[in-house]
């Protein structure tokens, strides 16, 4: 007895200890809690995400390879899915990686080649680099040796920053992994178990037990899973249409890099609208390294291939999937991004399409009431 009512003081101890703790650091708490919130929801999120993109391949080889599977369809259309998502990638990487490769290589070796420019002026002392940066110097009223001696300085102060920097992108380097492979681990999961999900969100409707509202919800969902489904499919076949202009067009010009420069425009157009300008602005990056002036000329190319993909297919080949008008399509997808940045540009069209379509619904109840 006496045991267990000292058991129950320590306990009771500890809790005001840990109580005290919490109260006289609320601030440190409450930011430590909102921090894993948010990150529990953001994997939470982005395997959702998984989850719906990995179903749609899925369930297709589901659907065809049941009866041959002794009733593991599911199973093997999430493996098959999931070497065709690597398959995809190691292609994707095999064109842009060498690339990169490439264009850092050439920056290096321009360096290396102006370093000796500078290096060999310097020591015949008539070199127009060495002029120019003799002339430098005396601008900034200071001598070599001062300059260095600021540098150093520089150097010195800043580490401790450049150590900090480094080790923060370590550490988001592994977080990013470890989210990324922990929501495709919980998209296997949900795709695995989504009767059994759906047979239970109908029971939790159910005991709402407001027949009216749950046949609403039950519908608002279905079609918001039909109009993502066809908001996947049509924004792929419009990375990819994207692409092959973008090859088709720096081949005819005879611009370097052109196959690994279109998949890579193709992969930033998933996209919408504006993501082709990150591919834009890359592939002009690659292609500067060599030529300059080409680089320009793919620059003017890919703005008026863009500027026609953002007006005319993408308006028709995703917002005419989801019955959305294309200036409805190109007005959400330009101000949601610049309220919700790219969220917003990811998701405006699908959610756009499902009120368009629930406010015709709506229209549709009022003119036949």
């Amino acid at each position: 007895m006496e045991t267990r009512r000292f058991l129950s003081y320590l306990a009771l101890g500890a809790i005001l200890v840990v109580l005290y703790n919490v109260t006289a650091n609320i601030g440190q708490f409450w930011s430590a809690m909102t921090g894993w919130l948010s990150a529990a929801f953001q994997t939470f999120f982005i395997g959702i995400v998984f989850a719906f993109v990995l179903n749609i391949p899925s369930s297709f080889f589901e659907r065809k390879l049941d009866g041959a599977t002794k009733g593991h369809g599911r199973a093997v259309g999430i493996l098959i899915s999931l070497v065709l998502l690597v398959i995809a990638l190691v292609i994707v990487l095999g064109f842009l990686i060498p690339s990169l490769i490439e264009a850092v290589s050439t920056l290096l070796q321009s360096v290396g080649a102006l370093s000796q420019q500078v290096s060999g002026a310097s020591a015949d002392g008539d070199g127009g680099l060495a002029t120019a940066f003799s002339t430098l110097l005396s601008w900034l009223d200071m001598s070599l040796d001062e300059l260095q001696v600021l540098l150093l300085d520089f150097a010195r102060t800043n580490s401790p920053r450049l150590i900090e920097s480094t080790l923060n992108t370590i550490m988001g380097t592994i977080n990013g992994a470890l989210t990324f492979f922990i929501s495709l681990i919980f998209a296997i999961y949900f795709v695995s178990a989504k009767e059994m999900i759906s047979r239970h969100m109908r029971t939790l409707l159910a005991m709402v037990r407001r027949p009216r509202l749950a046949n609403r919800v039950e519908h608002v969902f279905s079609l918001a899973y039909r109009t993502f489904k066809s908001f996947v499919l049509a924004q792929g076949l419009e990375a990819v249409i994207i692409g092959c202009l973008c090859f088709a067009g720096m081949f005819i010009l005879r611009l370097p890099q052109a196959s690994s420069i279109g998949v890579l425009v193709g992969v930033t157009a998933l996209i919408p609208v504006y993501g082709a300008y990150a591919g834009a602005i890359i592939g002009a990056i690659v292609i500067a390294v060599s030529s300059p002036v080409q680089a320009v000329f793919f620059l003017v190319f890919l703005i008026i291939l863009q500027q026609l993909e953002g007006n005319l297919i993408y308006p028709r080949v995703v917002g005419g999937s989801l019955g959305l008008p294309p200036v409805y399509t190109f007005t959400l997808v330009t101000v949601c991004g610049a309220l919700f940045g790219l969220v917003g540009m990811l998701f405006a069209v699908p959610v756009g399409s499902i009120l368009y379509t629930l406010l015709k619904e709506r229209k549709a109840h009022l003119e036949a009431a």
